[in-house]
């Protein structure tokens, strides 16, 4: 899915898979004088690449979408091909991802999600339907895969 508002063309990219439940995930003990977040919701990972107009340069923000949008890194690529095509390679990129986003200021934090919801005009309600639209569209594959699992089987499989 994409959208040019003149000053940016924005790319938005999810993978085509099964999201991740919360409560399958290990249970991390909350600090002390913290309360543990509880969410027993579906997630689903988008990828928001940003290209300003007359540059190639992309800004690929990573995010996490459930109830809202949860921004996980943000870094930059030479253009928007490279961005898509090496996006899911974190384990041999090399790729600055920036700082862990709980470590910059306020100011700073605030500012990037303005700029998202402002100036791109991305925001909790698109990405939760973006999210929503890619979970849907993945059932076709489900179908492909449980059609090529039982090509493969079918003649394997023994009945007692």
């Amino acid at each position: 899915m994409s959208k040019n508002n003149g000053k940016y063309q924005i790319y938005l990219l999810s993978n085509i898979k099964s999201p991740s439940n919360f409560e399958n995930q290990e249970e991390e003990k909350p600090q002390e004088g913290q309360e543990q977040e509880q969410y027993d919701g579906d997630m689903n990972e988008v990828t928001i690449c940003i290209v300003k107009a007359g540059s190639e340069k992309t800004m690929v923000v990573n995010t996490i979408v459930t109830e809202g949008f949860e921004i996980s890194n943000i870094s930059f690529a030479t253009n928007y091909q490279t961005a898509k095509e090496k996006r899911l390679d974190i384990f041999s990129s090399n790729t600055y991802s920036g700082p862990e986003m709980e470590t910059v200021s306020d100011d700073l934090f605030e500012s990037i999600y303005g700029f998202l919801e402002q100036e791109c005009q991305v925001n909790n309600d698109l990405l939760s339907k973006f999210a929503d639209y890619c979970l849907d569209s993945e059932q076709q594959f489900y179908i492909n895969w449980l059609k090529d699992l039982k090509s493969m089987l079918w003649s394997s499989i023994t009945f007692f």
